[in-house]
């Protein structure tokens, strides 16, 4: 064969296996099977929205509730405090964990991490504020139809830290039973710190977790808690102080931690990380890779929730940047899927600001999941949801 023939041969085979490849799959408008209509919540849009899950009866012994409901939560932009939404909410999954965060709910209460102040730069010993944590703790948020002068008064505690942390954000919060769980990043200490507290915000416990400052993602685990710290994921077994992390390694983020989750599933951690449209499945005990799943955008991602539905289905939900403006997109993965399809994408409208969330409904509710999110309609703006079926 001559060199000619032989670059043809070659050129005619690149151009086959570029066909073959999968193309960047147009997101069309979800079917009533998949989606259902919008169902207004407020016509005012909150500042800030919050979804916690009451339990419809107390926990027993610290125990996980049988059930619970969501609770809508939103504050006004004079920054006044939560109200409950006027919302008709279903129950929430049994593996429902909420996104880690400076609010948590734990015995009829909400607990906020307030904003750290700046020590200054040089003080050679601790200075007050980094030897204590800051909780603002109020009862539960009154119904809209309550009366503001039945409200319990709220309350601040500083909770006495065994080791300095002088902190440059607010600590990251998760409940689970009667507990408060809480993550402290210590940058001028180059450590951070694991608090586990009651539900009157006394310290049970506290662990350091050396090179961890930098933590953007946490999520705690009744045998242990994990960390994203830029191209590692730690997770902090459940046991004595000396316990070393067990270290997993994965590719840089590919967005700021608004972008990203973690995602406990059994045997397994999923680490989403919309920005960059891979998902990566890792055995949660040993942090080894299981496998990496694709998947397009159709522009700058900005905000990513995301829920696991069984069997298998990874649900995303991402408000991207694009030239129609900030749209919302739904991405459906199935975890055990071996092809090379792209998997199927659904657009869900044009947004007012990235601030949806993402909710798996029980079973016994009918499943799925509930989206809510600050819909754009004209001039005017309303707080909607709506269903999302697997």
């Amino acid at each position: 064969m001559t060199s000619s023939s032989l670059r043809f041969v070659l050129a005619l085979s690149a151009l086959s296996c570029f066909a073959c490849q999968p193309r960047t799959p147009t997101a069309r408008p979800p079917t009533e099977h998949e989606a259902t209509p919008e169902q207004p919540v407020q016509a005012s849009v909150p500042a800030e929205l919050r979804i916690v899950a009451e339990p419809v009866e107390p926990a027993v012994n610290g125990a996980t509730p049988a059930a619970s409901r969501f609770l809508l939560l939103g504050r006004d932009t004079s920054g006044s405090g939560y109200r409950v939404l006027s919302a008709s909410l279903p129950h929430a999954a049994t593996s429902f964990v909420p996104r880690a965060a400076h609010m948590a709910w734990l015995a009829g209460q909400l607990f906020l991490a307030r904003p750290p102040r700046t020590a200054a730069a040089t003080d050679a010993a601790p200075s007050d504020d980094a030897m204590s944590f800051s909780l603002h703790i109020s009862p539960r948020p009154s119904e809209p139809k309550d009366a503001p002068s039945g409200e319990a008064v709220a309350r601040s505690v500083a909770v006495p830290l065994p080791q300095p942390c002088t902190q440059a954000a607010p600590a990251l919060l998760q409940s689970e039973g009667d507990h408060l769980h809480a993550l402290l990043r210590c940058p001028k200490e180059g450590y951070a710190l694991l608090l586990t507290l009651n539900a009157q915000a006394q310290l049970q416990s506290s662990r350091r977790v050396p090179a961890a400052a930098d933590a953007s993602l946490y999520l705690h685990q009744p045998d242990g808690d994990y960390l994203a710290v830029a191209r590692q994921v730690l997770r902090v077994p459940k046991g004595p102080q000396d316990t070393l992390p067990i270290i997993g390694t994965v590719p840089p983020p590919g967005g700021e931690s608004e972008t990203r989750d973690l995602i406990r599933s059994g045997e397994l951690l999923l680490i989403v990380d919309a920005a960059a449209g891979r998902v990566i499945v890792m055995d949660a005990q040993r942090m080894g890779w299981r496998t990496e799943k694709r998947f397009y955008t159709q522009g700058t991602v900005t905000r990513a929730r995301s829920v696991l539905l069984p069997p298998d289905r990874l649900l995303l939900v991402t408000a991207e940047d694009t030239r129609q403006g900030s749209e919302l997109f739904a991405t459906r993965i199935v975890l055990s899927d071996t092809s090379a399809q792209p998997p199927q994408r659904l657009l869900l409208g044009l947004l007012l600001r990235a601030d949806h969330e993402l909710l798996p409904v029980a079973d016994s509710d009918g499943g799925g999941a509930l989206l809510l999110y600050s819909r754009k309609e004209g001039s005017s703006a309303a707080l909607v949801m709506r269903r999302l079926m697997p």
